[in-house]
């Protein structure tokens, strides 16, 4: 009988020479990408009527399997390394509200609403296709994303901000000068906000349009400042993906500059590192690379300690 640690093992991400949790991944992998083909084709009528019943028996297939996953996550969790401190109690409570208990949780729960509540054919449709998001689980660069955007958070909060300003400034001024001659596109601030929308981000529908001589000044000026307001939240993920790139480049040489420095690197050590470095997209052979140039330069000159998160000397 599989015991807690060994669970916990297989439903983490699996690392190098462990089959059994690569098949388990490969396997929930595969229930993601079946459930979402199959919520996309249902969606067709000449196909949703005609395989009704494979179609449900597909849902109800996934749901068990995602039910069993999310339970035996909460019951394991407690063996992750940041959670043996903590009583099982809060370490299970701590993880119901990470981002991706959140997410699994998402995946299993309109189905079972749906059986109490009765929903509407096409929002049942939208929310069950949230568990495309449970794919963060096991790309690397997704992974990095959630993180970007958790350390950004403040930031991005902040130009969100400043983007619903300059909605609702820009939807002013629009109706401010067209509502005289055109009441119907642009009757009230509100409806003005679509055309604004629109213009802001350079989309540009051409459904709703100035035709007055300083409706259409205002909207050259709206669409100039929209090029440099919607870039910034895509130039600030840029950078943030590129920073923790880095970041976590330097946490793995410190890493295995760590490994190499305490005597040498066993298979456990080995396995460990290949499993970090699949974390920012690195494989097997450039990880050796990368050992054997910390290798050369850890011959050459003494070590300061350095933090094995950020990569940064202890002072």
């Amino acid at each position: 009988m599989l015991n807690r640690r060994r669970v916990y093992e297989i439903l983490d991400t699996a690392v190098q020479g462990d089959r059994v949790s690569y098949v388990a991944d490969l396997f929930v992998v595969g229930c993601i990408i079946l459930s979402a083909a199959a919520i996309v084709l249902e969606s067709m009528p000449s196909l949703g009527e005609r395989f009704t019943p494979v179609f449900r028996g597909i849902e109800y297939f996934v749901l068990a399997v995602f039910t069993v996953e999310y339970g035996l996550r909460w019951w394991s969790i407690v063996e992750a390394s940041s959670e043996h401190s903590a009583s099982p109690l809060r370490a299970r409570l701590r993880y119901m509200v990470s981002f991706y208990a959140i997410i699994d949780l998402i995946a299993i729960l309109p189905t079972y609403l749906s059986f109490v509540f009765p929903f509407d054919g096409d929002m049942f449709r939208a929310l069950r296709i949230l568990r495309l998001f449970k794919l963060a689980h096991y790309i690397p660069s997704l992974r990095i994303l959630t993180t970007v955007l958790a350390n950004q958070a403040k930031t991005l909060a902040a130009i969100l901000i400043i983007l619903g300003l300059m909605l609702v400034l820009t939807s002013s001024g629009i109706y401010a000068f067209e509502r005289a001659a055109q009441p119907d596109s642009f009757a009230s601030i509100p409806a003005a906000m679509w055309w604004a929308v629109a213009t802001l981000t350079t989309v540009g529908y051409g459904d709703v349009t100035p035709i007055t001589d300083m409706g259409k000044i205002f909207a050259a000026l709206v669409t100039l400042i929209g090029i440099g307001i919607v870039a910034l939240p895509a130039g600030l993920l840029a950078s943030g993906f590129s920073e923790e790139l880095s970041r976590r480049h330097k946490a793995l040489e410190a890493e295995i500059r760590a490994a190499m420095v305490a005597g040498p690197v066993t298979v456990e050590d080995h396995a460990a590192l290949v499993a970090r470095a699949a974390q920012v997209n690195i494989d097997e052979s450039a990880l050796a690379q990368m050992m054997d140039e910390v290798e050369v330069t850890t011959a050459s000159a003494p070590v300061a300690d350095v933090c094995p998160h950020c990569g940064k000397p202890i002072v």
